[in-house]
């Protein structure tokens, strides 16, 4: 980390930011436990909390949607549990996202600068290096074809492990077509390269449709002009050839898991398809009280084909929380999504579209990648704030 602060003064940089640096780098590391349901990122998150410590008298706290809206969402969980079908489950669902939700909320009433928010940046650019780089020395421990990170006997999921290298990917589309130099290319194969040797479609699906987001709204921000549709449709072009390229060098059962035609491409697909079907006929056939406010949260598997979750993150919202939740839900995410937008934070904006798309078919309530990005926005919408109330006083 002294090496991404070389070119800015460290001294600007306060401890608790260089706490918060050291958790975000190794989140690639949340599937290793230290103790029976505990995470090693979950210890690592008591490191920046206790940096706070130093700078309470500073913490500035906005009462805005961006507070009440996280706030809404979990005081909603914890009525469900008066109702619940598992009222056990509902704790362990509440207590998961209300951690996760405080931790979010008091990092972001610090007060960061611009050069915290570079650092932070390039931080979680080297998080996806880190995750690669446990693949590199982890993967000779595995003995099936696809590759992920195994450690201690314990292994993330295949596409968790894809989420982890979102941000750096559209972090180096974003170098690539704003700074055109050649290494920022060869970064995105070797990440591509990775996405693929995981064997997850969906993670594929999603970083790719993270980087059209990205290249979409920055077209868009420059107008559609003429030169500018003609950059989005190379560097489009550059990105579909980098696949081609990266398929044609696949071992064969690899390749098949992407190719339509093949067998093997609809692996897995039955088995999600069988539990969305589950969860639908549960929720259209129960009655109106539990169709608006839901079973109960954490309690989908009570309800989905052979007791797995719903691999939806929306239909795990519906069956839990029933019409009410999910559109709390969906506003909460979309209310931070817009305000990335707002700030031109574009390469959060599109990460944060990359995994929504990964929960279509992933359950990511407790995911450590996804609650990074909404507390990202969270700084960069007071930093915002904090900006403009210095320009009106100057």
């Amino acid at each position: 980390m002294v090496t991404v602060l070389k070119r800015d003064n460290a001294l600007d940089v306060k401890l608790s930011t260089h706490l918060l640096a050291i958790y975000l780098l190794l989140t690639p590391l949340d599937f290793f436990p230290v103790a029976q349901g505990v995470s090693l990122q979950r210890i690592l998150a008591f490191l920046p909390l206790l940096g706070c410590l130093f700078y309470v008298k500073s913490m500035k706290i906005y009462f805005d949607r961006y507070f009440f809206l996280p706030v809404i969402y979990i005081a909603f969980l914890i009525i469900t549990s008066f109702y619940s079908f598992d009222v056990d489950a509902t704790q362990n669902r509440i207590f998961t996202i209300g951690t996760n939700l405080g931790f979010i909320l008091l990092l972001s009433f610090l007060d960061y600068n611009s050069k915290e928010i570079r650092y932070l940046i390039k931080i979680i650019v080297l998080s996806g290096w880190f995750a690669l780089l446990l693949i590199i020395y982890t993967s000779g421990d595995l003995v099936a074809d696809r590759v992920t990170v195994a450690i201690g006997g314990a292994a993330e999921d295949y596409n968790l492990l894809v989420g982890y290298f979102m941000f750096t990917m559209i972090y180096y589309v974003e170098q690539l077509m704003n700074k055109k130099k050649i290494k920022y290319f060869a970064f995105i194969l070797i990440f591509l390269a990775s996405i693929f040797i995981t064997g997850s479609r969906g993670g594929l699906i999603a970083v790719f449709g993270a980087a059209l987001f990205y290249m979409l709204t920055w077209a868009k921000a420059q107008k559609f002009k003429f030169h500018v549709i003609l950059k989005f449709i190379l560097y489009l072009t550059i990105l579909v050839l980098g696949v081609y390229l990266i398929l044609s060098i696949l071992p064969v059962e690899l390749r098949e898991r992407f190719i339509p035609t093949e067998g093997s491409f609809i692996e897995g697909a039955e088995s999600r398809l069988d539990i969305w079907g589950s969860i639908i006929y549960k929720f259209t056939s129960s009655p109106l009280f539990n169709q608006l406010i839901g079973m109960g949260a954490g309690t989908v598997r009570h309800f989905a084909y052979e007791g797995q979750v719903g691999h939806n993150i929306w239909l795990d919202s519906l069956i839990e929380t029933g019409l009410f939740g999910t559109v709390v839900l969906f506003v909460f995410y979309y209310s931070f999504l817009k305000k990335t937008l707002t700030l031109k934070s574009y390469v959060v904006a599109s990460s944060f579209i990359g995994y929504m798309i990964m929960a279509l078919s992933l359950s990511l309530y407790r995911y450590r990648p996804l609650w990074n990005i909404l507390l990202f926005v969270l700084i960069l919408k007071n930093y915002s704030i904090t900006e403009d109330v210095k320009s009106e006083d100057s």
